[in-house]
């Protein structure tokens, strides 16, 4: 279709390659002899930039990749800090699910690297873009921090994050471990003759995210002064939890009766 005006012809057709334009918008307005011709930015091919996602399953064993372009390699990150790497070598494969092998099976993926069009993260050789399962953080704390306990009783906490819920795919791991410590200018205890040791990972998982703790202190007939032991909260390894706390507890001598 062509627009005349005063013998002035417009083929619109050839303002604008079809190889380069994917969206044309030609609005014709007529003032007296002038016409304006108005279109919108032509949107050019994307070239080697390629879109990735990545979809965990909710046990965090395995992972699809799903790209745009076929897929070149896909790098799986685990819990421990190990990698494995898979080469992609047919063409046309757009969305692929993965999980380790071999000494990697069974671990729980934390992240995964997707190379696919012309992405380079720089993490590692030929390594694509980088998508963690889970970019959410947290803060755990113990309290009472500091606890005092007569011999043959018990010293009781509770452990909590700071947030109300983990989100699904997020690995809350921490560490509790009771450790013989001179604090306060007592003296230190001794591991299971003043108290019951604690050492065991936990796992926060959903709207859990509190948990009690009781720890047994025992009695004896040594005669001694107070004595002192910390209970110590770390993360576990790729845990979104982001610092420690620690609780310190001094036992007192059971009192002597008549």
């Amino acid at each position: 279709m062509q627009y005349k005006n005063n013998n002035i012809s417009i083929d619109p057709n050839k303002f604008w390659s079809d190889s380069l334009v994917k969206v044309l918008t030609v609005l014709v307005i007529f003032v007296g002899a002038s016409l304006l011709v108005t279109q919108t930015s032509p949107l050019f091919a994307s070239g080697c930039v390629s879109n990735v996602e990545a979809d965990f399953s909710t046990d965090g064993l395995s992972v699809t990749a799903i790209s745009d372009k076929s897929l070149s390699n896909v790098v799986l990150q685990f819990a421990d800090g190990s990698e494995q790497k898979f080469e992609i070598n047919k063409d046309g494969e757009y969305s692929l699910d993965f999980s380790g092998t071999g000494l990697n099976d069974g671990k729980i993926i934390t992240g995964v690297w997707i190379k696919s069009g012309c992405e380079k993260s720089g993490d590692g050789p030929g390594y694509g873009e980088f998508i963690e399962r889970c970019s959410f953080s947290t803060t755990v704390s113990i309290t009472p921090p500091t606890l005092t306990v007569v011999e043959g009783g018990s010293a009781d906490f509770v452990i909590s994050l700071s947030d109300t819920e983990v989100p699904a795919g997020c690995l809350a791991t921490i560490q509790i471990e009771t450790l013989d410590e001179a604090r306060n200018g007592n003296q230190a205890t001794t591991t299971g003759v003043d108290y019951a040791p604690v050492n065991i990972s936990y796992e926060f998982i959903g709207s859990n995210v509190s948990i009690p703790l009781n720890i047994d202190v025992l009695s004896n007939f040594d005669l001694e002064f107070d004595e002192t032991f910390v209970v110590s909260v770390t993360p576990g390894l790729n845990s979104v939890v982001e610092n420690s706390d620690e609780s310190v507890v001094t036992i007192i001598k059971q009192p002597l009766t008549p």
